[in-house]
């Protein structure tokens, strides 16, 4: 219109006035009122990186995925020091069993822990099933073919891939706020992979007793489980990465000197490291290395090593389940004094071993044993 010479007096056309009246009656009509049911059905909407299970259930799931895995973990366990036996394996080469298991550990762990942040924990999960069912495997086949190189070979996959606490971790720190329902999640888990631990060693004996030494059949019904679990987690356990705040990680963070405060507790971090790693390389000879070469020594048939390894599992599982959190939770207990009351039961346990090696006394270490792992 304006072109054509005609200019409105409020400088908009009729057309224009109609829709802006029409606007501000609709502004001004108040809202509709929704019922209850249906604003909560709104609110509660789970967005699209929310897994679809109640976080309870998923925590369930992967407690039952780690205590499945310790059982399978905690039969090779006993099984592994009585292939060695059959195949003449000296105390060097039991101890080359866990130096490769640790060895892939290491690199595992780095590498394991970066994929978990960018690809999820779920790749994880099924990743360290399958490095286990390959190295099971590998074991079988070392047994079956008299090949002691294939069995200590078996353990390095196994150390590689194998990262099923680190990722169960990362799931339960990513379903729970971080308070005490965190560390009660924290806890159950460990109590499942404790129960898995206290039932799987003495399985895994009696059954190395039934069919023989130089027979594969433990090696290999535990790489089946480790295979079955894949399609399980494949199929049943949500991705719970995106509940993580890795947004946020993201994001660059400036950079600044540090301060003599931080300097100084960055120190004490580093010689709190190396002072846990001397007692937790010896709780690794005593329980892998030394338990199994005493073993030996006393004659004990496979199904007694897996009695007393179920039943060092089973009390670590009940005291750190209930007895540890309540002494620190309770302040009568300091985190230092744990570490020097768990590092001085190894020792304790150690010498009396080292002084009387006999089956009385192994028996007797057991609390200590207990002690031991629950505070280091």
């Amino acid at each position: 219109p304006r072109s054509a010479g005609f200019n409105w007096p409020s400088g908009r056309s009729p057309v224009k006035e109609q829709q802006l009246s029409a606007t501000k009656a609709k502004a001004a009509k108040p809202a509709k009122q929704q019922p209850p049911s249906a604003t909560k059905a709104k609110t509660t909407k789970p967005s699209a990186a929310i897994p679809a299970l109640p976080a309870a259930r998923i925590l369930r799931l992967t407690q039952l995925l780690a205590l499945v895995d310790y059982c399978a973990v905690g039969a090779m366990r006993t099984v592994l020091p009585y292939y060695l036996r059959s195949l003449g394996g000296a105390g060097k080469h039991v101890g080359g069993l866990e130096t490769a298991y640790g060895v892939g550990q290491i690199v595992g762990a780095i590498a394991c822990g970066r994929l978990s942040d960018s690809r999820g924990r779920k790749l994880v999960l099924l990743l360290s099933f399958a490095g286990a069912a390959v190295g099971y495997a590998v074991a079988g086949a070392g047994v079956a073919y008299g090949s002691l190189l294939l069995l200590l070979a078996s353990r390095l996959p196994v150390g590689l891939a194998k990262q099923t606490v680190t990722a169960s971790r990362a799931v339960a720190s990513d379903l729970t706020p971080p308070d005490a329902s965190r560390s009660a999640a924290l806890a159950r888990l460990f109590a499942g992979c404790s129960l898995g631990y206290a039932v799987g060693p003495y399985f895994g004996g009696r059954l190395v007793d039934h069919v023989g030494h130089t027979s594969p059949v433990p090696a290999l019904l535990c790489a089946v489980v480790f295979v079955l679990l894949i399609p399980v987690t494949a199929s049943l356990l949500p991705e719970t990465a995106t509940l993580s705040s890795s947004a946020a990680a993201r994001v660059p963070k400036a950079t600044a000197a540090p301060s003599p405060e931080s300097t100084k507790r960055r120190r004490r971090e580093l010689l709190l490291l190396v002072g846990c790693t001397l007692p937790e390389a010896s709780l690794i000879i005593f329980s892998s290395t030394t338990l199994a070469l005493l073993a030996h020594q006393l004659g004990w048939p496979a199904s007694r090593l897996g009695l007393y390894n179920s039943a060092w599992g089973l009390l670590s599982g009940g005291a750190s389940l209930f007895l540890w959190p309540w002494l620190l939770r309770s302040g009568l207990v300091s985190d230092l004094a744990a570490l020097l009351v768990g590092a001085a039961s190894l020792g304790i346990a150690s010498a009396a071993l080292a002084a009387s090696p006999t089956a009385e006394v192994l028996w007797a270490c057991l609390i200590l044993g207990t002690v031991a792992v629950g505070l280091l």
